[in-house]
């Protein structure tokens, strides 16, 4: 059980990161008028994950709905 919250407070630290970025994402895309906030998420995530180089390995894993 303890090693379980280890692991737990490690990954924290990458989510928020993770989640900051995709926020300042959100923001910039959120001000084109006329697009849903689905659209908007969905465009900031792949934007954040092509920034990372990982885009082609999490679509094809996704069936390409990245």
């Amino acid at each position: 059980m303890q090693a379980k919250g280890k692991a737990e407070e490690q990954r924290k630290p990458i989510e928020t990161t993770v989640n900051a970025e995709l926020w300042k994402q959100v923001e910039i895309l959120s001000g084109k008028e006329g697009r849903k906030t689905e659209e908007i998420i969905d465009d900031a995530i792949r934007l954040y994950l092509k920034s990372k180089g990982g885009i082609g390995e999490i679509e094809g894993d996704l069936g390409g709905h990245a």
